[in-house]
């Protein structure tokens, strides 16, 4: 799996992965992408009687045996990722909006609800609104509607973020 960011960093993901019970990163590998910022390639893996399937990639130098990690496993470790850079590109999912209205599509159809505890995470569906905010007001399109949206949620925009703290009207 890879990560892109310009604020996500090796200790992030470690840190996104350590409560996860059972689930490993190997190969680990930072690298320079093109378009600048950081970015990271991965490989996650489970050790427990929960993590029944094969990984189709083995170790380097590892353990033939590796056991995948599972869906939630991912997804839980994608979101906490996304709670730091809700713009970043993790695995396919360009940004945390898109991550959460995926795993929503998925829990409609094939997958449990159980399976994505993070679409209960209320911190996550903010980042992921306010993202959306910040596209309309960029393109210039932002209804009064969503500005009072925004004067809403001000209390979950960072407060390093000046593009939207000054929209929603939140003083210096």
């Amino acid at each position: 799996m890879k990560v892109y960011s310009d604020t996500i960093t090796r200790m992030d993901i470690e840190h996104a992965v350590a409560p996860i019970e059972d689930v490993y990163v190997e190969d680990f590998r930072a690298f320079s992408p093109r378009k600048g910022g950081n970015g990271y390639e991965l490989f996650l893996y489970g050790a427990g009687e929960r993590h029944k399937r094969r990984s189709a990639h083995a170790p380097i130098g590892g353990r033939s045996e590796s056991m995948a990690a599972t869906w939630t496993d991912f997804g839980v470790m994608i979101a906490a990722l996304f709670k730091i850079d809700p713009r970043a590109e993790i695995a396919f999912y360009n940004g945390v909006g898109e991550f959460i209205a995926e795993t929503e599509r998925a829990t409609e159809s094939y997958r449990s609800r159980n399976e994505a505890p993070w679409l209960a995470d209320t911190e996550l569906h903010h980042k992921a609104r306010l993202e959306a905010l910040r596209a309309e007001l960029r393109a210039e399109q932002i209804s009064y509607g969503e500005l009072a949206e925004l004067q809403g949620l001000a209390e979950h925009i960072d407060p390093g973020d000046i593009e939207l703290l000054e929209a929603a009207g939140v003083p210096e």
